[in-house]
C-alpha cells in the first residue's frame, strides 16, 4: 500500500518527537521506502537520529530497543555483547546500523544481530580457552625458586592445572583471568560484569577450589606418588593463597 512522503516524516516525528530530524532530509534519506506502508518508519527514524548523533537518540535507541533485544541472551553475555554491537553499529564509514532498511521490525533485527554476535563470542571463546587455560595455569604453578625436583613432576602439574581449567565454564574462567593475568582487584571485577563486589568474590573461590579439587584428582591419577601430590598441591595452594589475598 502507498502513503504519501510527508505521512512518512509525520509517523517518524510522531513516534520520536524528542528527537528533531530535517523532515526534508530524512524523506530523501527515506527513497523510494517513503511510500511503502509496510516500511517502518518510526525505527528508520531512530535509526536516522543516532547515525547523525541527535542528542538523546542513542540513549533512546539503547532503552527502547537495544536492552529488549538484549533480553533474548544470558544475562551473563548482555554486556559484553551490547557494547560490541554499539560499537559496531555506529562505528565507522559505514555503520552496520545503516543495513537497516526498515522491511521489517529494529526489535526484530537487533535480536537477530545480537543472536549472531553471541554466537560469534561463544566460537571464539571456544578457540581461544586453550590458550586462556594455559596462560592461566601460570598463576597456580609454583614459582621457580620452590625447588620442583622432578621435572615429570612439574610436567604433570601444568598438564593437570591447564585441564582443570578448561572445565570451567567460559564466565569463571573469565573471573579467574581477568584477577590473576590482568591483576584486577575484586571490586573492579564487579563493575566490569555487573556484579556485586562479594559475588565475585564468592565465584572466584568457588572456581579457584574446583580447580584445586580437579587438579589433585588428576595428579593422583598421573602415576605420581602420593607424597608428591601432596607436595606439588601444597605449593600450588599457598602460590594461589598469597595472590588471592594480594588483588581483594
Amino acid at each position: 500500500m502507498a502513503r504519501t512522503k510527508s505521512n512518512a516524516a509525520e509517523r517518524g516525528r510522531a513516534a520520536w518527537p524528542k528527537l528533531p530530524l530535517d523532515e526534508a532530509g530524512f524523506l530523501r534519506w527515506l527513497g523510494p521506502r517513503a511510500h511503502d506502508e509496510a516500511v517502518h518508519v518510526e525505527d528508520l527514524w531512530l535509526c536516522r537520529a543516532c547515525l547523525l548523533g541527535v542528542p538523546g537518540a542513542l540513549k533512546a535507541f539503547a532503552r527502547e530497543r537495544l536492552e529488549p533485544a538484549l533480553a533474548a541472551l544470558p544475562e551473563s553475555d548482555r554486556d559484553d555483547v551490547g557494547q560490541r554491537m554499539l560499537e559496531r553499529l555506529l562505528a565507522g564509514k559505514k555503520p552496520k546500523l545503516s543495513e537497516f532498511e526498515g522491511r521489517g521490525s529494529l526489535s526484530r533485527w537487533l535480536r537477530m544481530v545480537a543472536l549472531r554476535e553471541a554466537r560469534t563470542e561463544r566460537l571464539q571463546a571456544k578457540r581461544e580457552a586453550p590458550l586462556m587455560a594455559e596462560r592461566l595455569s601460570g598463576a597456580f604453578l609454583p614459582t621457580p625458586d620452590s625447588q620442583l625436583v622432578k621435572a615429570r613432576a612439574q610436567a604433570a602439574l601444568k598438564k593437570a592445572l591447564v585441564a582443570a581449567l578448561l572445565e570451567l565454564d567460559e564466565g569463571d574462567r573469565k573471573l579467574l583471568a581477568m584477577h590473576h593475568l590482568d591483576q584486577v582487584p575484586h571490586g573492579e571485577i564487579g563493575k566490569a560484569v555487573n556484579t556485586p563486589r562479594s559475588t565475585v568474590a564468592w565465584r572466584l573461590q568457588q572456581a579457584r577450589q574446583r580447580v584445586l579439587e580437579s587438579t589433585r584428582s588428576r595428579l593422583r591419577r598421573s602415576g605420581l606418588s602420593e607424597r608428591e601430590v601432596e607436595s606439588l598441591f601444597d605449593l600450588v595452594n599457598s602460590r594461589v593463597d598469597i595472590t588471592f589475598s594480594a588483588l581483594r
